[in-house]
């Protein structure tokens, strides 16, 4: 895909149907901008996230440190009333940041690394941890909701 053609945010409006899932069958590359798109999807159809997300807002930037040189140094993701609506490829204003090497985000995702182990650890790190309490199992459940899509890492 041409960089010039990537869109820098890509939005879902609540209600939209999640069944045509984009790129459902395709092994994508971490934190691709494909990738990112079919996280979306992955995200809001998953039950978990549905439930612990109920009635919350989260507004998170996803800081990559030691990225491979084709990964992004961060995405963020905005997620309205239990709803992810939208993510892109920049860094929000009045978010939460979490930060982890890309190893990191890989063991997350790939459950060689519990999230809760990881903060504990500061394998990840939290900038406005007072912002992320209240909807921190919102943020396990995300983390965990792309874990069945095949990736290429």
């Amino acid at each position: 895909m041409d960089p010039e053609s990537i869109p820098k945010s890509i939005t879902l409006e609540p209600g939209q149907p999640l069944d045509d899932k984009p790129y459902a069958d395709e092994r994508l590359k971490f934190f691709s901008h494909k990738w990112l798109h079919r996280a979306l999807y992955s995200i809001n159809s998953n039950e978990e996230f549905k439930e612990k997300a109920q009635g919350k807002g989260i507004r998170a930037n996803f800081v990559i440190e030691d990225n491979p040189e084709w990964a992004p140094p961060v995405f963020y993701m905005i997620a309205k009333e239990g709803f992810l609506c939208e993510a892109g490829f920049d860094e929000i204003d009045d978010a939460f940041s979490a930060h982890a090497t890309y190893e990191s985000w890989v063991g997350l995702v790939t459950k060689e690394l519990d999230p809760l182990k990881a903060l504990v650890t500061r394998k990840i790190r939290i900038e406005g941890l007072l912002q992320l309490m209240p909807m921190q199992d919102a943020f396990i459940a995300l983390v965990r909701a792309t874990r069945d899509d095949p990736v290429d890492y």
